[in-house]
């Protein structure tokens, strides 16, 4: 018989995309240790994978000439039970307006925005 998934509330998800690559994990609030974490790699490719580490067991799903998108979609649908308090994704370039950490209000992402329109015309 089968078991739900236990809950976890109060979590934060947090996403990084690489070049080809999409890098997930969820952190309990206030905690270190990933309740879950997973790594799609090689995305677009005919070897794309993703690879998921829960519980301390780690499961490889081939998926394919995968986006961002498709990877997203499958990572999330592991994440069953789980209820984040927010999501944050890393972005590495801030232009020169930022150097460290930011939120990305609205502010934020139309200096971010400008700054990749200004270096696209260099």
């Amino acid at each position: 018989m089968e078991t739900d998934p236990p809950i976890t509330k109060g979590c934060l998800i947090v996403i990084n995309c690489g070049s080809s690559s999409l890098k997930f994990a969820v952190f309990p609030e206030g905690g270190e240790t990933t309740v879950l974490k997973g790594l799609a790699e090689r995305l677009g490719g005919a070897e794309a994978v993703l690879r998921i580490e829960e519980n301390g067991e780690t499961t490889v799903t081939p998926i394919p000439s995968a986006s961002y998108h498709t990877a997203l979609k499958k990572a999330v649908g592991r994440m069953t039970g789980i209820h984040p308090l927010g999501i944050g994704h890393r972005v590495v370039q801030g232009g020169e307006e930022f150097t460290g950490s930011a939120i990305g209000d609205d502010t934020v992402i139309t200096t971010i925005q400008s700054e990749s329109n200004q270096e696209a015309t260099r």
